[in-house]
């Protein structure tokens, strides 16, 4: 029988055991960083750029030259399809109130200036007839509904003589004295379909319409990214203004949680610690709290022992005002309008935040430009259908928008001066007749009273204005010759 080994052999195997554990770990670790470089340089090989080195050395990029800025501070849900929040945001903020209505209402604060190149055709019929059904105010309503879901409708109901309302409307076939109806409609009361319905028609309150009787309005133009959530419609006005939007009302919270802890009241009891750690002594202490504090409010006075004391600290803050303007100052800056429009005060310094008149004719192309161009192609169409239905057929009709700037009381008269100066001056020159006079008065609203000269009583010119202008004729005939005659003798003088 083999002896066991010993204490030393068994002391020299463990030792060999774990000189080649450590040789087979070194050669392993080895093999890795082989092949780690390997793989390296095979990548180096296939890409061979800059970005991929960089990466290898792994420099890592500054936040001024990254993108996850941008990435966190972008919206990737878009609010415009979420219609239950921008009603209710719509319903109770007056600031999303103020930069929704504000430009529509300042677009048609004096209606449309309408003319008419047709003889014998007065465009008051037509405009008494768009006040009394309220046109204007349905235009504005679809655009106020545009600019906040970002797409508006004009649904039109008139009969035509050809059906009913998914029958394609003919506004040659209306008729004179039509009972027309106009009604404004966002994008969702249409059935929440697609711009150009692909079922053919749209529902209106449960009934279904030809597109020919809905006049689509389109908000701003999406990216095509985003343009396929939007079913053919625009965006939001709301849209790009919710960063800022989210800061000013989160500042505002701030502010009222700091003002609510302004005052504080400072209560100095005697031996409160050893009344606290006494059976029932929280207790008692809290209702001899209330009890003072029920005093100082209804009866204005502090009850103290004689051993106590009452100290009331106020809080003071700096930099809220500071703060609060910036955050004005952004959405201003979103909404492309000037403070007073939306806060109705105003700011100091320059830019769309400030109310002087660089800052509203920024604001006024902005109104031209977002408000009343995209609207002409609808107020074309009203007209033409208002056309048909007052007078029976469709008329050269002619509108155009009031100026937006208005000018002072002062500024106004010196231009009225100015237009009556001119008009009695083509009359004198025979230019214009007396009732051509007339109309341009009461056009320009020169007098507040209807004159003759407009309803064409008067003669064309005052009598013995053409015998005046003979005889003037005549002695200017005369005095040329008597002219023409002293300097036909001079040149005989100086010829001689």
């Amino acid at each position: 029988m083999s002896r066991p080994p010993n204490r030393k052999q068994l002391i020299a195997r463990n030792e060999t055991l774990r000189s080649d554990v450590a040789l087979l770990q070194n050669a392993l670790e080895t093999k890795r960083e082989n092949l780690e470089l390997q793989a390296s340089l095979t990548r180096l090989q296939a890409h061979n750029g800059l970005s991929d080195l960089a990466n290898m050395a792994r420099v890592e990029m500054s936040n001024l030259t990254s993108f996850n800025p941008m990435f966190q501070n972008t919206i990737f849900a878009p609010i415009t399809i979420n219609y239950t929040e921008l009603g209710n945001l719509y319903a109770s903020s007056g600031l999303i109130r103020a930069a929704i209505s504000g430009p529509v209402d300042d677009a048609f604060k004096k209606g449309l200036n309408v003319s008419s190149g047709e003889a014998g055709k007065d465009v008051k019929d037509l405009t008494d007839r768009m006040e009394e059904d309220g046109a204007i105010s349905r235009i504005k309503q679809a655009s106020k509904w545009t600019r906040l879901f970002g797409g508006g409708a004009l649904v039109m109901n008139c009969p035509d003589g050809k059906g009913g309302h998914l029958v394609p409307l003919d506004v040659d076939r209306v008729k004179k004295g039509a009972d027309f109806r106009m009604y404004a409609a966002n994008r969702w009361e249409l059935g929440g379909t697609q711009r150009v319905p692909i079922e053919g028609y749209f529902t209106y309150r449960g009934v279904k319409m030809d597109p020919s009787r809905v006049l689509t309005i389109c908000g701003e133009e999406a990216p095509w990214p985003r343009c396929n959530l939007y079913q053919g419609w625009g965006m939001s006005e709301v849209e790009h203004m919710i960063p800022s939007l989210n800061t000013f009302l989160r500042n505002m919270n701030v502010i009222y949680e700091l003002l609510e802890d302004a005052k504080i009241d400072v209560y100095l009891l005697e031996g409160l610690a050893a009344q606290i750690v006494s059976p029932d002594g929280q207790a008692r202490t809290f209702r001899r709290l209330q009890n003072m504090n029920a005093l100082k409010n209804y009866n204005r006075a502090v009850v103290l022992d004689k051993n106590d004391s009452f100290e009331q600290k106020q809080v003071t803050f700096s930099g809220l005002a500071e703060m609060v303007r910036e955050n004005r100052i952004q959405l201003c800056c979103d909404l492309r309008q000037p403070m007073s429009k939306l806060f109705g005060t105003t700011a100091g310094g320059s830019g769309l935040a400030n109310s002087g008149q660089d800052d509203l004719e920024n604001y006024n192309a902005m109104v031209v430009s977002s408000v009343r161009e995209p609207l002409r192609p609808a107020c074309r169409q009203v007209l033409n259908m208002y056309a048909q239905v007052v007078w029976g057929a469709r008329l050269e009709l002619a509108f155009d928008y009031y100026p937006l700037r208005e000018m002072s009381a002062l500024d106004e008269e010196t231009v009225k001066d100015r237009k009556n100066t001119r008009l009695q001056g083509w009359y004198d020159r025979r230019v214009v007749d007396s009732h051509e006079v007339g109309q341009a008065i009461a056009k320009d609203q020169l007098l507040s009273v209807a004159t003759k000269a407009e309803k064409g009583e008067l003669d064309p010119f005052p009598a013995g204005a053409e015998l005046m202008d003979q005889q003037g004729g005549t002695d200017g005939e005369g005095q040329g010759e008597a002219d023409a005659g002293r300097s036909g003798g001079r040149r005989d003088d100086v010829q001689d």
